[in-house]
């Protein structure tokens, strides 16, 4: 069954908006599930059983789904698990992909599998291509000993990377997921009771669990055995997965209850501070490097400064000289690849962390990103050092149709490099028209300065701070700007637009380096500038068009008209001058006659 739904989403991520319309088409083939006789039966159940169809999805998405295994035989077996089927379908329109190819897709969905039982050498999440492709690949994801009757629980995790943008839409991707029961060498006597799994899993698919790493175990599974009890391989239907938000490279919020629940709040030391609170409306999840379950011991991640450093600590039950592997609750607050997303929604009210950014219409939500070392444990802490800070804004809008339709509504976002940790700041982004005698004046200059002639000025945000200053707090900054497609061809083309900036404090001034990010949804082209000095006043500047070139939505049929109306008042003028002329002569003649 084909279905092709169509929809436009808005998706602000990262300090610009990739705004996109997706198309994602879902191709489901039969389930092949073949069931082998005794010693070995591999019976599949819950809902990743089923063929899996996954449509209206988003960049930031992810998803579960849940798979159960159960050797229904006499004896034990050994299962292996590989992808197989992999079709990679182009459907980006040519508009956001000029040369098609294959598809884009398969290069911005991740997976992770995660059971405690399942051993793997593979990194996780990874793309598609870099799962096992046979049941003899050397990459490899395996479960050692299925015991006759045992059931194990796998979570299939899906995320399209935040990066993936215009050229995944309409992309498909479909592969076949095999699973495969051998049966186990004889055990020796000496051999304890096979292990089963401690923790409790969710048994529905709407709570996602997060990607792990499980490493393998000291003795590698074995998938030898004689050709008379092996099963056959059972496999589950095709899978087309979608895109994934979270931000980059961060995992999305899961609902797997840990072990205990998180005690109330306690008092943080006089010398370290809170900046963002784990959310336990719905229980969050911490996995370590083994993929096992963390439990919290409080909901408050706390920084505090030893020497010329700033240091993070998570308060979880990680065991000491153990790594943190993965975390995440259900408002977006997650940690994976050593970077710690914090949601405005996390940070706390009080925290050394605010930072507040307006518009002229209210608040824009700000998300942390902060880069750290390792998460070591302590045995009732995680520590790791912050490597650098990185803030992302939401889009300030303002429409400007009335005043120039060829402008039309336009948007803007900054993104900031931050030296430390800002203490109660805010950010005041004012969008403009114009840019004001001085900044025009600036903007002109240093235009002129670097070769681009006279210019013309599509509209300045004027950026105000509170407790924010440039090169002693923000390191560096990066600025978005949106405008309509018709001013940007009005004014050079894509070529010819950059980002200026202007600061009025110490009249310094500059062409940002700025690159065309594409369109959004509203054919709108993005640029974006980088700010090595921080923020100030920027402009998104053109090339001032020829007083005599015509806007590209001019329209002929009125320069028609009003050439015609020329025409006719020019005979109509030369009809009266000559009729007057006639008028004057017949006098003139009549006078000298009277003269006679």
């Amino acid at each position: 069954m084909h279905k092709k739904p169509v929809y436009n989403l808005r998706l602000f991520f990262t300090g610009f908006v990739i705004a996109i319309s997706l198309l994602i088409v879902v191709l489901i083939f039969p389930a092949r599930l073949v069931l082998a006789a005794d010693p070995v039966k591999l019976v599949i159940g819950e809902s990743g059983a089923e063929p899996w169809n996954e449509l209206d999805v988003i960049p930031g998405q992810s998803g579960t789904k849940i798979i159960t295994v159960k050797n229904n035989g006499i004896v034990a077996g050994n299962l292996t698990i590989w992808v197989s089927d992999i079709v990679n379908i182009e459907g980006t329109p040519s508009q956001f992909q000029p040369d098609p190819g294959q598809g884009d897709l398969v290069d911005y969905i991740v997976f992770s599998v995660v059971s405690e039982r399942l051993n793997s050498n593979i990194a996780m999440p990874a793309l598609i291509g870099d799962l096992p492709q046979n049941a003899s690949d050397s990459n490899y994801i395996k479960a050692a000993y299925l015991a006759s009757g045992e059931t194990i629980t796998i979570y299939w995790h899906w995320e399209l990377s935040a990066t993936a943008g215009n050229i995944v839409q309409g992309d498909s991707l479909t592969f076949t997921i095999n699973y495969m029961l051998v049966q186990a060498e004889p055990l020796p006597t000496t051999t304890s009771t096979p292990h089963t799994s401690t923790v409790t899993p969710p048994t529905t698919t709407t709570e996602p669990v997060p990607p792990t790493t499980i490493p393998p175990t000291t003795a590698s599974p074995t998938t030898t055995a004689s050709p008379t009890t092996t099963a056959s391989p059972t496999t589950t239907p095709p899978t087309t997965t979608p895109p994934t938000t979270m931000p980059p490279t961060t995992v999305p919020p899961t609902t797997v209850p840990p072990t205990t629940p998180l005690p109330p709040t306690t008092t943080i030391p006089t010398d370290e501070w809170a900046i963002a609170g784990i959310d336990d409306s719905q229980p969050p999840t911490a996995f370590d490097e083994f993929g096992n379950l963390l439990s919290f011991t409080d909901n408050l991640i706390t920084v505090s400064k030893q020497g010329n450093k700033l240091v993070l600590s998570i308060p979880i039950t990680l065991q000491e000289g153990n790594k943190l592997q993965s975390l995440a609750d259900s408002v977006g607050l997650a940690y994976q690849n050593n970077e710690l997303l914090l949601p405005a929604s996390s940070i706390t009210s009080n925290g050394r962390a605010m930072l507040q950014v307006f518009d002229d219409f209210g608040e824009l939500e700000t998300t942390f990103i902060i880069t750290t070392s390792d998460f070591v444990g302590s045995g009732s802490k995680a520590i790791a050092n912050i490597i650098s800070i990185r803030t992302v804004s939401g889009f300030a809008v303002k429409d400007f149709t009335k005043e120039d339709p060829y402008l039309g509504e336009v948007a803007s976002s900054i993104s900031l490099e931050l030296d430390y940790l800002p203490d109660s700041s805010k950010v005041k982004i004012a969008t403009r028209l114009g840019p004001g005698e001085n900044a025009n004046g600036a903007f002109q200059l240093v235009a002129i300065d670097a070769g681009m002639g006279v210019i013309s000025v599509a509209y300045v945000i004027d950026i105000e701070k509170t407790n924010l200053e440039n090169k002693t707090d923000i390191k560096s900054a990066t600025v978005t700007m949106i405008a309509d497609r018709e001013w940007v061809e009005a004014n050079g083309g894509i070529e010819a637009i950059r980002i200026i900036r202007y600061d009025p404090d110490n009249g310094g001034k500059q062409v940002l380096d700025t690159t065309f990010q594409g369109y959004d949804d509203k054919g709108r082209a993005i640029f974006k500038g980088y700010s090595p000095d921080g923020l100030s006043i920027f402009g998104l500047v053109g090339e001032k068009p020829d007083d005599l070139t015509l806007p590209t939505n001019f329209s002929w049929w009125w320069l028609s008209i009003l050439l015609v109306a020329a025409i006719v008042l020019v005979i109509f003028w030369f009809i009266l001058f000559k009729k007057q002329q006639q008028e004057g002569e017949k006098e003139q003649d009549n006078s000298g006659h009277e003269q006679l």
